[in-house]
């Protein structure tokens, strides 16, 4: 197979309703936006995993969100006087599909939202926070502009947040021409179009596609030390193709062979074509990029054709075995682990951030979701959270609601503070992140894995995750070294108190800042 081999797609049935969606897909740019939260991403559409009791929350379209909650801020980003010149009332808009196709994305922001407003008491340095939110169905192509002109002429408005809309990257003449400050959860980075590509007053808070490639690809090459590798993504998902593009260049970089890429049509249920094709390149693992259902599926298939993942000694071998790789929103979340059933093997991986880690300790939203909800946090929450931490930390910085003096804030502040889980800042392209804070995620169940050398679970199957767990935990040793050159404090705490798989440890229960975590782990 050539190194840049694309997959017949498997046309399945005739889908005319489908067809149509397809549009919306693209523009809506629904990979991206699931690339950005993901985590354990899409357990928003299924049963939670962590201990909490059950909730539901609503809200209307279109109107103003005014609920108070039940208790004060006690964060810092509350101390502080404002000039007078700052209105009463700090207006927020929010632009984001919370029906049909990209619903999903509402929900997550609904309980990030719910549970930052919970800990600030809707208030912030004696100002009332309003948050006037708007759906932009991705069935509706003009959802976005029709959204973004309400908002506009709100006055007050202090900035807007969006996520998943359809079209946002062709308004982005029209955002720059307003320059009202945008905190976009959708992939600009890796689509070259945030500043200096794009307009100064938008700022991306979702991880991007291009910084979590690599480390995926990295993780191969140097830690598993494979040779061959494939990639799989469907047909119809904004981002995908550039995914697909980033995997052919971290391929060369570190000299492994690309044996083929293979599409598959987005609605199909049947990918035995697509197995057979990936057999013949014999790849040692396939990286997957897309979401849950489609990659689920796809697993339990290979699975039953006897194709599983074992171990990494099995995938070395001339059987195929491959370890299964992929996006937050493909292979790093519940929702996968449920479709792919027993398919789903410990030793999947996907790569995140770590302010994301919803099961760790740095993640406080993860209690204030719960308080304010009675859900739990599913990964992305922290987007609309810290996107709307930011600004009003930007309103305080710059004393002003002009929305120049916002962004100037935004781009010259290094370092807002924490609110969610760690602190960030945008000072280099409008982005909160850097490679330095690209963590690995592995799938785990409550028993460990029987191999040589052992592994013990981490210490979030005992303070957070639910028995019958199966989802994605940190795995931190691969990008261990990085991470501490940006969060070193934070680590050292993950390896002292135990957070995540850590393997391979002699003995496996071993703990502290010092810890020595060998390759030599056959599952991870």
């Amino acid at each position: 197979m050539s190194d840049d081999q694309t997959g017949a797609m498997n046309q399945g049935h005739d889908h005319d309703k489908g067809m149509d969606r397809r549009g919306f897909l693209r523009r809506a740019g629904l990979a991206a936006a699931a690339a950005g939260v993901g985590g354990p991403l899409l357990a928003a559409c299924a049963d939670d995993g962590q201990k909490s009791t059950s909730a539901t929350t609503t809200k209307k379209s279109s109107t103003t969100d005014k609920k108070g909650s039940e208790t004060t801020a006690g964060k810092s980003i509350t101390e502080g006087t404002l000039p007078k010149s700052v209105p009463d009332v700090l207006k927020i808009g929010l632009m984001m599909p919370t029906t049909g196709l990209g619903g999903f994305l509402g929900g997550i922001a609904k309980r990030g939202l719910a549970g930052a407003l919970l800990e600030l008491d809707n208030k912030f340095m004696g100002r009332k926070i309003e948050i006037i939110q708007i759906d932009t169905p991705v069935e509706q192509s003009d959802s976005t502009q029709k959204a973004y002109n309400d908002l506009a002429g709100t006055d007050g408005l202090i900035g807007i947040f969006t996520f998943g809309s359809p079209g946002f990257e062709s308004l982005l003449p029209l955002f720059q021409r307003d320059g009202i400050p945008i905190m976009s959860g959708s992939d600009l980075y890796t689509l070259n179009r945030l500043y200096p590509n794009g307009p100064a007053n938008i700022f991306q808070t979702g991880i991007p596609v291009k910084m979590l490639i690599p480390a995926l690809v990295e993780y191969a090459a140097k830690d598993r030390g494979y040779e061959r590798v494939a990639f799989v993504h469907d047909n119809i998902l904004a981002g995908n193709a550039e995914a697909a593009d980033a995997f052919r260049a971290e391929c060369k970089r570190h000299g492994m062979e690309n044996t083929g890429v293979e599409v598959y049509n987005f609605f199909s249920n049947e990918f035995g074509p697509h197995i057979q094709s990936l057999r013949r390149g014999n790849p040692q693992a396939v990286f997957f990029w897309g979401l849950a259902e489609g990659s689920g599926t796809f697993v339990k298939q290979m699975d039953d054709a006897g194709a599983g993942y074992i171990d990494r000694d099995a995938a070395l071998s001339d059987e195929w075995h491959p370890q299964i790789i992929g996006s937050p929103a493909g292979t790093g979340e519940k929702t996968w682990a449920e479709k792919a059933g027993l398919a789903a093997k410990a030793g999947s991986i996907t790569a995140w951030h770590l302010a994301g880690l919803t099961s760790g300790p740095f993640y406080d939203l993860r209690e204030w979701v719960k308080k304010a909800t009675g859900t739990v946090t599913t990964g992305g929450e922290e987007i609309v959270a810290d996107s709307l931490s930011a600004l009003l930390q930007a309103v305080a910085i710059a004393g002003s609601t002009k929305s120049s003096a916002v962004v100037e804030a935004l781009q010259s502040t290094k370092r807002l503070d924490g609110f969610s889980s760690l602190p960030f800042g945008f000072a280099d392209h409008n982005l909160r992140f850097d490679e330095n804070d690209v963590v690995l995620y592995t799938l785990e169940r409550e028993t460990p894995v029987k191999t040589d050398p052992a592994y013990v679970n981490g210490r979030e199957w005992i303070e957070v995750l639910d028995d019958g767990y199966a989802g994605p935990v940190l795995l931190p040793r691969p990008t261990l070294a990085k991470n501490r050159k940006k969060w070193p404090k934070e680590m050292n705490q993950v390896l002292t108190e135990g957070w995540g798989t850590q393997c391979s440890k002699t003995p496996p229960d071993d703990l502290g800042k010092d810890v020595v975590m060998k390759k030599t782990c056959k599952i991870h």
